[in-house]
């Protein structure tokens, strides 16, 4: 993961560096500075929030060093209580947070909990679907820059209200200034899933890959980028590998 990591970080860093603060720049250089160059550099001030939907991230963990912001859950369980935001189900979302960290040290991640129950076996999470649609809803109104939705789920049913609400809310989703990234599902033959079939071209699929930097052999296809998935060194000697099957 840092060989992953660290080039990104480093001109991250190394540009805010030089052009965010114009003394450390020479006179040479803050004269080419042009009107654009400033409004792109303004923008490099700002926070990135990175919406993470999925199971929770753990805003104890001291990796994060107030680089969140107050989250939002759906995870509501009924008589067993409510799953809070500030805790990960299965350490996935936590991970997730400490790597996107890792390449983009200005993100603040908005954590937002979905409803989930522990599939048969317990390996994965399985995602009620109703709880996607308010959590995309939540990540617009909280103006995210990026959604980041780290699962996928099969299309629901036609003409079902949660795939009614889904679309609508993708659809609004697609016509915002916002990065959408979406996992690819682990078998190879499933070619059409949910988030990224609703709109491929707005929707980026990811895919994973080992430790090697090779595509994992089970990582579905028609991805548009490929990330570390299998044997992720996430930091603190974590060694993580993830399936995206929801159930």
């Amino acid at each position: 993961m840092e060989k992953f990591s660290k080039p990104m970080r480093d001109l991250c860093e190394e540009t805010l560096r030089e052009f965010v603060n114009p003394l450390s720049s020479s006179p040479e250089e803050a004269r080419l500075i042009s009107t654009a160059d400033n409004q792109i550099l303004s923008s490099l001030r700002k926070d990135v929030i990175v919406a993470l939907i999925y199971d929770g991230v753990d805003t104890l963990d001291p990796t994060f060093s107030n680089q969140f912001v107050e989250g939002k859950t759906f995870d509501y369980q009924g008589d067993d209580g409510v799953g809070q935001y500030y805790v990960s189900a299965n350490d996935h979302g936590t991970d997730m947070a400490r790597m996107i960290l890792k390449v983009c040290p200005m993100a603040r991640i908005y954590s937002i909990k979905l409803k989930t129950q522990p599939s048969k076996g317990g390996q994965h999470l399985t995602i009620d679907e109703s709880s996607i649609a308010p959590a995309i809803e939540a990540a617009l109104e909280k103006k995210a820059d990026v959604i980041s939705m780290s699962w996928t789920i099969p299309i629901p049913e036609a003409g079902t209200d949660n795939q009614k609400r889904i679309d609508k809310v993708i659809k609004l989703a697609c016509s915002k200034d916002v990065l959408m990234f979406c996992s690819s599902p682990d078998q190879r033959t499933q070619t059409k899933h949910y988030p990224s079939h609703y709109n491929r071209s707005k929707i980026f699929l990811i895919g994973a890959d080992d430790d090697s930097g090779t595509a994992f052999n089970h990582s579905g296809l028609d991805n548009d980028f490929i990330f570390p998935g299998v044997n992720v060194n996430t930091g603190n000697n974590h060694n993580r590998s993830y399936s995206n099957d929801p159930t």
